[in-house]
């Protein structure tokens, strides 16, 4: 009787498909797998690394006749948030935090923190944000302009689903270029998730503003108002005598008056 063959298990695959990079002095780092709602794996991601940092990350799918390297279709509402079965089964109050890449959301997950990603910093146009809706939101960007824009983008579309959005404030962080969550745990080996939700951060719609965008303009200068018109000239008018009667009851001429009422100096 023929042997029915053991189906091909994911990372077998993964091995299997990234043979070539193996050779070339990468090292598996991790396999990520992206499951719908209801928990049912719909792909993976294989993540390679090098001793000299470059990493090879690769999509997989199971098309039916075996793993190949890709993506399957994507559903018509977009591309699934990685980790979007812990969302959907996640108090509605929980806070969510949005990252660049997989391997920075599980490096929270850790710390029990609802975290995913659209996969990188130029895939959130292709994502389905709406598992997110009226939900309180952080993203956390990279340290980069890549990074702060894709943060901006995300933070937008989030805030149109109704979501109350923070963004981390990455340059407050003193990370390196490029530095992430990771490297910020690295730095931070105690750290627990209140410490994340305690992070200096800046309203999403004002993030980046200091490094993309120009200063705030001004108060404006208020309207000129017209003076009002000059009073009419009035000819000056000196006493010819003091305005009060002395004691002996005459009125002086002002040289002569003795009762100070008209200060000196006097007209010629």
């Amino acid at each position: 009787m023929t042997a029915v063959p053991k189906p091909e298990a994911p990372k077998d695959a993964a091995r299997r498909l990234a043979a070539g990079a193996l050779r070339e002095g990468y090292r598996p780092e991790a396999l990520h797998e992206y499951r719908d709602a209801e928990g049912v794996p719909l792909f993976w991601r294989i993540r390679l690394k090098r001793a000299d940092g470059t990493k090879w990350i690769r999509p997989m799918c199971d098309n039916g006749g075996g793993f190949r390297i890709g993506e399957p279709p994507a559903p018509a509402d977009g591309k699934l948030l990685y980790r979007l079965d812990a969302i959907a089964a996640a108090d509605p109050a929980a806070t969510v935090i949005v990252v660049e890449g997989e391997w920075t959301a599980d490096a929270l997950a850790k710390l029990g923190m609802l975290a995913t990603t659209s996969g990188s910093a130029d895939s959130d146009a292709a994502a389905d944000w709406s598992p997110l809706a009226d939900r309180r939101v952080i993203v956390w960007p990279d340290h980069d302009a890549p990074g702060a824009r894709s943060a901006k983008a995300v933070a937008d579309r989030l805030r149109a689903l109704g979501c109350t959005v923070a963004v981390i404030d990455a340059a407050a962080l003193n990370l390196p270029d490029k530095g992430d969550a990771v490297d910020w745990l690295a730095l931070h080996p105690h750290a627990t998730a209140d410490d994340v939700v305690a992070l200096p951060s800046v309203p999403a719609m004002d993030h980046d503003a200091r490094a993309l965008a120009p200063p705030d303009p001004a108060w404006p200068a208020a309207t000129p108002q017209p003076l009002p018109p000059p009073l009419p000239d009035v000819p000056a008018s000196v006493p010819t005598c003091c305005p009060r009667p002395c004691a002996a009851g005459a009125r002086m001429p002002p040289k002569a008056c003795k009762c100070r009422w008209i200060s000196p100096p006097y007209p010629p």
